[in-house]
């Protein structure tokens, strides 16, 4: 952050600066000869070797000092389809350098057409013109007497305006006596443009160091924005002010949801709240106010004021936590902590090994430019590359060694679980006699203390869900005091009302029908999955070890996940049919993916449209809002963007599980915003379109060069800044939650409808969709952590506000959630902690590939950094170092508790003790007196 504060003075307060542009056609020596000018007028600077010198594609910026005035000089690219981007830079230069190629005889009339276009423009009269005949070295070379001639037609559009024409060799000439003439004719007040090295003037000021078209924010010739550090500080300025604005409004909002700092507990009497309070302060809906709840809340010490709410969530507890939220919360926000452990020491290692050593650097800008600070600013066979190969190395263990700590890596092998879950049962054994009879058969030894079968339900669950809806409504009319308050609207587009009372009861009548047909059906439609549960743990592992299918019962068993975690109206859907939804899902996914487009391509062409140069016009310049902020917050909209589809498409494929469910999400979400974010924009491609163009259209030469650039590298520092600011103040917020609760609001029937909705919004956290996020934003801030070390500092500050955030809404905002069992359940937990092995993996292999690249051979670095991938490689997927390391013999510690009822809830025929709203509870883990209408038998929860 000193850096670029330190930057943004120096940059405010600098004087007698002169831009110079360096014109020509391609390999005609432009960069060659910027090179060895800086080399030769700059102290201990090392330029490139010119063998190592290419076309230029796009700009190199170079500074010079000479005689007490800085001169920067932009060297543009020559091509055809170049050269219609040079007037965008004319306006903002002091002098042009244009470089002949004196031995390419056959291009000289081309260079003297381009020359011709160049002098007509109106931004460039008046200024001094330095023309260089150049290659003077070679013994076919044209004269200065042979190109003076040439360049002479143009006298007319020259006129009174000074005009060098010298000749020079890049290679071993001697450029001061060139540079010197420019400046005198400049520092002299000769040319028209002298007032530029004054004293910026914020009233009509015009900038003298930066010609870029995307620099400044240009409104009438006035400058009110500089984009500096590649827009890193406008980005930063930017995503703070809209951060303290959306905190304010959320703190709006929620203030509206509390009684001066006590927790308003919504209950059905509270039809007088505002809306913000039911959805805000519904948070204790998840339960049956338990004395666990209760004292979970009761514990917070809230103070009366506005902002309450933070030091609230900073107070809570992880007793707290796992009483009021669940386990998965627990091992959610521990694997945070650890990865904030990991980025607090990439952090302190980034800012203060890494960046003083990229800065002492000569290649790339100066202090002022964000390239400074990277990477390509050291010379490839520079000592001090060493350092990134050894912390490159040094990560690996020290993202196992810490990772292996989160809680979350085991539980699902440490999980107390003794059901077991037996599937492709026949019908003929769909009986709870039959199962009974077979495994006391096969293990004699084993108490069997509950069976449960499966049923079809899907078209049950939707009937019972209205008939819940109407009920509820049917006690909210009769707990009004006034008959006839509450009027109801049959139909969404009709104006005609009904006494919802009546209406409710009615329809409560019809649907009580429908839902106790519906019932009576499923039972008759077992599905040949049976849930079976044993005396303990130790019983259910001995089953599962020892059990064989036979030829008469093939049989397949598990453990049983937990019954919150069941789909139950999803176990109807077969192997067949998922594995076709399995197909076509991703299938689409991967359609979306292949054709969708990076969001810098779009902003490109924008920009490209804007500057069109009109001859009649002026030229209006792009604004940093788009240039440098609107990139970054479509690219972070589009990570947005991503889960939601693959949760959406998820969703369709019926998943047993929420486990399963959001396993998937996150595994596959992860893959996706890796290869999209991150790879295919740091490769220069936009769309995996292009990178199949890219595989068959082998006759195009790829730059393998321009793998991550500075200017990439400060693309992903403002998305991280993004993703920290904006992007975890909308999770707070929550709008989409908000938007779908207005709209269930507006489409009720009536307000009696009311406690059902605030019911149904109640929805568990979505840990897949969080978890890939937050990995994927970790694995792009160690990728870019040597590379581009500023990124580091806003990484730490993502995942501080990302854990607080996501801390405050587990607790305050969304149901409790247990997906930890002895099979699949759990295991997004330590797959979220295997999954950050991807991040220094792909540290080594861009190390690597930096090192082969940019020195153009394979020296000792990038032997060193190849063997060391390919050690990490074999480690990760032989020895598994995350799965072995453990402090300590993994134990399952058996609790006391009764084992769960495996029994879906609209098969639990519900009891009201009394029709009293008092006595109703919303939340989905109340603990309620049933009866299951299954042959008789009955259960008690």
């Amino acid at each position: 952050m000193y850096t670029l504060l330190s930057g943004f003075y120096k940059y405010l307060t600098q004087k007698d600066e002169y831009c110079i542009l360096i014109l020509g056609l391609d390999n005609a020596g432009k960069t060659t000869y910027l090179e060895a000018a800086k080399t030769k007028l700059t102290k201990n600077y090392r330029g490139m070797n010119p063998s190592k010198i290419t076309t230029t594609v796009g700009l190199n910026i170079g500074q010079i000092d000479i005689a007490g005035i800085r001169l920067s000089f932009w060297d543009l690219g020559g091509q055809q389809e170049l050269q219609s981007l040079w007037d965008k830079y004319y306006s903002e230069s002091h002098a042009v350098i244009y470089v002949v190629d004196s031995n390419d005889r056959t291009r000289m009339n081309e260079s003297k057409d381009v020359f011709d276009r160049m002098i007509s423009n109106e931004y460039l009269s008046g200024i001094p013109l330095l023309v260089l005949a150049n290659k003077q070295d070679l013994p076919d070379c044209m004269g200065v007497r042979e190109i003076k001639p040439v360049f002479q037609e143009a006298g007319h559009l020259i006129g009174r305006r000074d005009c060098l024409v010298m000749p020079v060799s890049a290679l071993t000439g001697t450029p001061e006596r060139k540079l010197k003439s420019v400046v005198n004719v400049i520092d002299s007040g000769t040319g028209t443009r002298r007032e530029r090295s004054a004293v910026m003037d914020y009233t009509n000021y015009t900038n003298v160091y930066s010609p870029n078209r995307d620099a400044c924010l240009v409104l009438n010739k006035t400058k009110i924005l500089i984009n500096l550090y590649e827009g890193i500080p406008e980005t930063l300025l930017l995503n703070v002010i809209a951060w303290f604005f959306l905190i304010l409004l959320f703190n709006l909002l929620r203030q509206q949801a509390w009684d001066y700092g006590r927790l308003a507990l919504v209950n059905i009497q509270g039809e007088n709240k505002r809306w913000t309070q039911l959805f805000y302060a519904h948070r204790n809906a998840g339960g049956s106010g338990s004395s666990e709840t209760s004292d979970a809340f009761n514990s917070i010490s809230i103070d009366r004021g506005c902002f309450s709410w933070i030091l609230a969530t900073f107070r809570l507890t992880k007793e707290q936590i796992l009483t009021h939220s669940g386990p998965d919360a627990v091992h959610y926000l521990s694997f945070q902590r650890h990865l904030m452990a990991v980025m607090g020491i990439m952090t302190v290692v980034s800012i203060a090994i890494i960046l003083p050593i990229n800065f002492s650097g000569t290649l790339s800008g100066d202090k002022n430019s964000f390239g400074h600070t990277t990477i390509s600013n050291l010379d490839p066979d520079s000592p001090s590359m060493w350092a990134h190969v050894f912390f490159a190395i040094a990560y690996v263990p020290m993202v196992v060694l810490i990772m292996r700590r989160a809680s979350g890596r085991n539980a699902f092998k440490t999980a107390p679980t003794r059901t077991i879950m037996a599937t492709n049962i026949s019908q003929g054994d769909c009986s709870k006699t039959v199962i009974r009879t077979y495994l006391h058969q096969l293990f004699p030894e084993v108490e069997i203390q509950d069976i449960q079968m499966a049923y079809n339900i899907s078209r049950l669950i939707k009937a019972a869900e209205e008939y819940e809806r109407t009920v509820e409504a049917r006690i909210f009319c009769e707990a009004q005091r006034k008959p006839n308050a509450i009027e109801a609207r049959p139909l969404f587009f009709s104006c005609n009302k009904v006494d919802a009372l009546e209406y409710y009861k009615e329809k409560e009548v019809q649907l009580g029908g429908e839902v106790a047909r519906l019932r009576a059906s499923a039972l008759n439609e077992p599905l040949g999955i049976a849930f079976v549960t044993l005396r303990s743990v130790q019983d259910a592992q001995h089953v599962m070890l020892h059990f064989k299918p036979g030829t008469y019962r093939e049989w397949n068993l598990s453990f049983a996940p937990a019954p919150s975690d069941i789909f139950w109206e999803n176990l109807n859907i077969d192997t067949a049919q998922w594995y076709c939804k399995w197909a076509t899902v991703n299938f689409a996914l991967f359609l979306f993916l292949f054709f969708l487009t990076t969001p810098v391509i779009i902003v490109n062409q924008l920009d490209t449209l804007s500057l069109t140069k009109n001859t009649t016009s002026q030229i209006s310049k792009i604004s940093p809002l788009i240039s440098e902020f609107l990139p970054t917050l479509l690219l972070w909209s589009l990570s947005a963007l991503m889960p939601v589809i693959v949760a959406y498409s998820d969703t369709w494929l019926s998943h047993w599980t929420r486990s399963r469910q959001n396993y998937l999400i996150m595994t596959k979400t992860f893959g996706y915003l890796l290869f999209m974010i991150l790879i295919l924009p740091s490769l220069g491609l936009t769309s995996a379109q292009a990178l199949l163009q890219w595989t068959i259209e082998s006759n195009d030469t790829y730059r393998w060069e321009c793998i991550f650039l500075p200017d990439k590298g400060a693309f992903f520092v403002n998305y991280i800044i993004t993703a920290a600011f904006i992007g975890t103040a909308l999770e707070l917020i929550r709008f989409p939650d908000l938007i779908c609760y207005i709209w269930k609001l507006a489409t009720a029937k009536s307000r009696a409808e009311t406690p059902y909705i605030r019911k149904s919004i109640l929805i568990t956290f979505p840990f897949g969709i969080h978890y890939a996020w937050m990995v994927m934003v970790f694995t792009t801030s160690m990728v870019y952590s040597l590379a581009c070390p500023l990124i580091m500092p806003f990484a730490m500050v993502y995942i501080s506000l990302k854990h607080f955030v996501d801390k405050h809404n587990l607790f305050f905002a969304f149901a409790p959630s247990n997906m930890i069992s002895q099979g699949s359940g759990g295991k997004i937990h330590s797959t979220a902690v295997t999954m950050t092995k991807f991040s220094v993996v792909l540290l080594l292999v861009i190390m690597a590939a930096l090192a082969v690249v940019r020195t153009g051979q394979v020296e000792l670095r990038a032997v060193v950094l190849i063997l060391a991938l390919c050690a990490t490689l074999v480690m990760f997927a032989s020895m598994s170092p995350i799965k072995r390391c453990t402090t300590k013999p993994l134990r399952i510690v058996e609790t006391g508790d009764e084992a769960p009822i495996y029994v879906a809830d609209v098969l639990i025929n519900r009891r009201m003790v009394s029709d009293s709203p008092s006595h109703l509870s919303y939340g989905s883990d109340t603990t309620m007196n049933i009866a299951l209408n299954d042959a008789g038998v009955s259960v008690t929860a």
